[in-house]
Formats: C-alpha cells, sequence, structure tokens
C-alpha cells in the first residue's frame, strides 16, 4: 500500500480504533469530532485519498458504511 501522510494516518488509525471499540463504522461527524476537524469536507477529502490508496473502502451509500481493507 501507498504511504501515508500523517493527517491520513490519524484519521485512518482513528476509524480503526473506533470500529474496534464500538463494533460499527464511525460517522462523518464521529471522525469530525475525533480528528478535531471544523469542516466535513476536509475529512472527505482524506477519506478519498485512503480509499484510492487502498486502505479503506465502503460497503454502500449509507451511513456508518466504512469497511477497512486489510492487507
Amino acid at each position: 500500500m501507498n504511504e501515508l501522510t500523517e493527517s491520513q494516518e490519524r484519521v485512518y488509525k482513528s476509524i480503526k480504533e473506533y470500529i474496534k471499540t464500538n463494533k460499527i463504522s464511525p460517522s462523518i461527524r464521529d471522525l469530525c469530532k475525533i480528528n478535531g476537524f471544523t469542516a466535513p469536507g476536509t475529512l472527505t477529502y482524506h477519506l478519498k485519498i485512503l480509499k484510492e490508496k487502498g486502505y479503506i473502502t465502503y460497503r454502500d451509500k449509507t451511513p456508518r458504511s466504512i469497511v477497512l481493507i486489510e492487507n
């Protein structure tokens, strides 16, 4: 897999920890709060990059559909 920036790594780790703790994918609001983003656009950008780099995918277009790709 491709290397991540510090911010991308932080978002990826927060998704992984959230799923481990809560047994469900985090929402966009959850991730914004955890990572200190005030606008969802920044988070959406990081999620797009994580998907392009093969770290995450989505089950469908519903809330809480982030799936980690374990390699």
